[in-house]
């Protein structure tokens, strides 16, 4: 919070002001800052509590560590005089510079917001600006208007303000300094079981330390645990600059990132940690599968409604009794919906549906699921989870679901339904037509920008070794979408970037002397 108000110029605000934001507790007992009046944002307010109005200067150079030494802004004083937080709160502001400003990718929202709310500026009668301020006001300075009061007649245009801004900042010492570098994270196993031991080890330069933070459930806090280059922990020889660390996966495997820090700068992996982080997928004998929280026109309940479902899957060869199991969308009622006395098919599949209503035919859940997300939780007749799903915002009539089926991680798919989960490519060549490609063709990703998935089609004329990839901004591969041998067809390809940071990708493909590169963006 602190980093993204003082970078951008977000002075109605506890960095100037001891109010305008919440902190609510969670049951973690964490408190998390919730921000408001972010229409005085980006320098729209410039008046400091205890100073003159700034002015474009100043605000574009705004001290980083504005307020830091008082007394009258706790928050401020006591993280900023911890040289940690400090280093922490660097590392952030770095971040949010990364991912949206020096990509550029704020003037493009910029843009796309102006665009959205063009014809009701023109129309409205009692705006303060005029029409040609609210046009040019993205990327230049305009005055003339606002309601009455000190500071708020002159507005600095967005551009004008970050570009000189992130530029100020980048010249400071502590933005300079060498950041530890984090790399090659690795998994020993790369499989484990549930409740096993597993060894988890990291490339890190330019380091003194190095802590892996992990939780086994989406409602916990972070734990911390030292990482060592001693050469004990699957780290190679001691000093190499691998280090490592082992830990239990627990029943349902861990959400980790890794922190890492030397004398005068930090740095996370994801960078947007704890906001992002990376999940350690275990499977049991009985996992939840797959579910949908916005069903409009998939598939119906035995009344023909459209509700929303949960899919669990048996991986064993057995059947297994589900009498006295129960599941549940709250943590602290673990117990909130008893199964009947049913059970699940060896190798078999079972639909739950999360409407509310018992009454009806079929296994209906005593709770619905929220398409702005929560967690679903699985537990066993000793009221031990044995599977929680923990989830975001979903889209309407596409499913989230474990690839491969029944041990792998979470990915939004087209619904399956009681059938294998699809595993992202799916031949999509014109059913009215029984003609191939006669040319190679990489599509524009479809939706672009987008958040946090999107779709990419190809076509290729001849059968061949294909490999379609995506790369950052910097030429490092992100991810691969594939990298196989495939005849001749249309395909789709889903891409999710749930653990990405903003910013604009570059996806390839390249196959039997055919390369053909484009762009996307990426924007949470």
């Amino acid at each position: 919070m602190l980093a993204f108000d003082n970078l951008t110029v977000n002075l109605d605000a506890p960095i100037n002001f001891a109010h305008n934001y919440y902190l609510y507790e969670d049951d973690a007992g964490k408190f998390n800052p919730i921000i408001w009046d972010l229409n005085e944002n980006f320098g729209g307010f410039s008046m400091l509590l205890e100073g003159p109005p700034l002015s474009p200067t100043g605000m574009q150079q705004l001290n980083p560590y504005l307020n830091s030494t008082s007394n009258n802004y706790p928050i401020i004083s006591k993280i900023l005089s911890n040289a940690t937080y400090k280093k922490m709160y660097v590392a952030h502001m770095k971040t949010i510079m990364d991912d949206y400003f020096t990509n550029g990718v704020y003037h493009t929202r910029a843009l796309e917001i102006q665009s959205i709310i063009d014809s009701e500026v023109q129309g409205d009668p009692n705006k303060f600006y005029t029409y040609s301020n609210f046009i040019s006001n993205i990327d230049n300075s305009v005055g003339g208007g606002g309601p009455p009061g000190p500071g708020n007649q002159q507005v600095i245009g967005i551009t004008e303000l970050m570009e000189a801004r992130t530029s100020s900042l980048n010249s400071l010492a502590d933005f300079q300094a060498a950041q530890p570098v984090i790399t090659n994270i690795e998994l020993i196993p790369s499989n484990p079981a549930p409740n096993s031991d597993v060894w988890l080890t990291a490339d890190v330069a330019a380091t003194q330390s190095a802590y892996l933070l992990f939780r086994n459930s989406q409602s916990d806090a972070f734990e911390k645990l030292e990482m060592l280059d001693d050469g004990n922990y699957n780290d190679g020889a001691a000093g190499d600059g691998v280090f490592g660390v082992t830990l239990s996966t627990g029943a349902n495997g861990f959400q980790y990132y890794i922190y890492a820090e030397n004398e005068n700068a930090a740095a996370f992996l994801p960078t947007r940690a704890a906001y992002e982080f990376y999940t350690l997928t275990v499977s049991g004998d009985l996992v939840v599968n797959e579910f949908m929280a916005s069903n409009e026109a998939t598939a119906s309940d035995p009344d023909g409604e459209f509700e929303d479902w949960i899919e669990i899957y048996n991986n064993t060869d057995a059947d297994i009794l589900l009498n006295g199991y129960f599941m549940s969308d709250d943590g602290s009622d673990l117990t909130q919906w008893a199964f009947p006395d049913t059970f699940i098919t060896a190798n078999g599949y079972l639909i739950i549906w999360a409407d509310n209503d018992e009454d009806q035919e079929g296994l209906h859940a005593n709770f619905k699921l929220s398409a702005s997300g929560e967690s679903i939780y699985l537990v066993d007749s000793d009221t031990l989870i044995i599977n929680e799903v923990a989830f975001g915002e979903q889209t309407t009539d596409i499913s989230t679901g474990r690839y491969p089926n029944g041990t792998g991680s979470f990915i939004e798919m087209s619904p399956t339904f009681s059938t294998e989960n699809y595993d992202g490519l799916t031949d999509i060549a014109d059913e009215t037509s029984s003609e191939l490609p006669i040319e190679f063709s990489l599509e524009q990703n479809f939706p672009n920008p987008f958040n946090p998935t999107t779709q990419i089609l190809i076509s290729i004329p001849e059968s061949g070794n294909y490999t379609l990839k995506v790369y950052n901004i910097l030429g490092q591969e992100v991810a691969t979408l594939l990298n196989d041998q495939v005849s001749a067809g249309n395909y789709k390809f889903y891409f999710d970037a749930s653990n990405l940071t903003s910013g604009i990708y570059i996806y390839s493909l390249t196959g039997n002397n055919f390369t053909q590169t484009k762009k996307m963006t990426l924007l949470k």
